[in-house]
């Protein structure tokens, strides 16, 4: 683990930190913070951003190293270029592509299919009771979670997972995407109902706590392909 070592640590104090402090926090500030344009939310968006700059930087790195993407060789790893991508559209979405930065308006017929009036696509889907929070949980825990754990302990899944080419996430990390699932489901039984003026504070702090464990694992990628794990 070299260098990651202080990483992981660090990451799993701030973790656990975090909870405790949501858990004391007054009712009315963890409202507050967790609304449109606010604490959570701003910070959710720089996590991305970070990610996306970091795991770019690792497939700049990359190109100079063996890669394949689903067993054909290729120059640089192709995952990390689409781990890159899905951070920044991950980012545009919290920012609504710009329009919290500058201000412009929603086109009219934009705002009868987007509830929150914003020129995002992932108000679309919490419209049709589809909950882009249910599909980042699942891309969490599938990406931060499974996979380090099939490639560690099972050899079918090693096998696979080297076929497709990617990119595995420290095992280490993984306990820290568990931590965030645990901590909502913690927090909607001490703040119910959902519908509460607390229930999309604590949704917006689960989404910045997966945006954090992902800028772990992005800033753990980067250190290991431009090799300062190895220099230790």
């Amino acid at each position: 683990m070299g260098s990651t070592r202080g990483l992981f640590i660090g990451a799993y104090v701030f973790a656990g930190l975090t909870a405790i402090v949501l858990w004391f926090a007054d009712r009315a500030l963890l409202a507050e913070s967790g609304l449109e344009d606010h604490f959570a939310e701003n910070a959710t968006a720089a996590f991305y951003l970070a990610a996306s700059l970091l795991v770019l930087g690792a497939y700049v790195a990359s190109r100079t190293q063996p890669a394949t993407f689903f067993g054909r060789e290729t120059v640089g790893n192709l995952w990390l270029l689409l781990l890159a991508i899905f951070f920044v559209v991950c980012f545009g979405e919290e920012v609504s592509w710009g329009q919290r930065v500058f201000g412009w308006g929603t086109p009219e017929a934009w705002k009868e299919v987007n509830g929150h009036h914003e020129t995002n696509l992932h108000n679309l889907l919490d419209n049709a009771q589809f909950g882009t929070l249910r599909i980042l949980t699942v891309i969490a825990l599938g990406y931060g979670v499974l996979v380090p754990l099939a490639d560690r302990y099972w050899p079918w899944g090693r096998r696979t997972i080297a076929w497709f080419g990617m990119p595995v996430p420290p095992l280490a990390a993984a306990g820290l995407f568990v931590m965030v699932f645990i901590a909502y489901r913690v927090l909607v039984v001490a703040y119910p109902p959902l519908d509460s003026p607390y229930g999309k504070p604590i949704r917006e702090y689960h989404e910045a706590g997966y945006a954090a464990a992902f800028l772990v694992i992005s800033i753990s990628m980067f250190l290991d392909y431009w090799g300062f794990n190895r220099r230790r």
